[in-house]
């Protein structure tokens, strides 16, 4: 059996993850079966991945209920060499609101301004493998090396109104099978 309890998303299909706990514990006890955690990161970095288990270990700590799985750090290969340690950044906007609406748009400002001082300050660095296999460096750019990743599109267009506010980041949407190839222009001059 291979699973990962925690990507238990599919709730909303009838999914029950004590099911999944349930038959682990079976094969367990009953069978004499072993539990091999799949726990090492061949992509990310050691600084991501740090961020990752510092956040996720006090977040998914418990399972103390049957639909409760603790966390399992993760390790990186030993084949991740420098040059390309990774960072990580967290943004945290002050409290401008009770309700969700009230939050959002100053999250969807400072999102956009840090995408913007990211690029226009050249303050990340993006390494490529060259035609020799060597690692070449370059500051970060719009074009292919951001991503922003949302739990919902229902707020969208909150984010799409900060980035042409804070002088058009460009951006494309992409979700579903499709990506939507023409995002709604900005109505700003000398946007990006």
């Amino acid at each position: 059996m291979v699973g990962d309890p925690k990507q238990s998303i599919y709730l909303f299909r009838n999914a029950d993850v004590t099911q999944f706990k349930a038959t682990r514990d079976r094969i367990l006890a009953e069978r004499g079966g072993r539990e091999v955690a799949l726990d090492t990161s061949f992509r990310s970095a050691p600084e991501i991945i740090g961020l990752v288990n510092t956040l996720f270990s006090a977040i998914l700590g418990a399972d103390r209920l049957p639909w409760e799985f603790g966390y399992d750090a993760l390790g990186v290969t030993e084949s991740r060499q420098p040059p390309h340690t990774g960072s990580a950044e967290i943004l945290i906007t002050p409290p401008s609101g009770k309700t969700t609406a009230e939050r959002d748009p100053p999250e969807a400002d400072a999102l956009a301004a840090w995408l913007a001082d990211l690029v226009e300050n050249k303050r990340k660095t993006v390494y490529e493998r060259n035609a020799d296999g060597e690692w070449d460096e370059r500051p970060v750019t719009f074009g292919g090396d951001c991503a922003v990743l949302i739990e919902t599109r229902s707020r969208l267009h909150l984010i799409e109104d900060a980035f042409c506010r804070a002088g058009g980041v460009p951006y494309r949407i992409y979700g579903g099978a499709r990506p939507i190839m023409n995002a709604r222009r900005c109505g700003t001059a000398g946007g990006r």
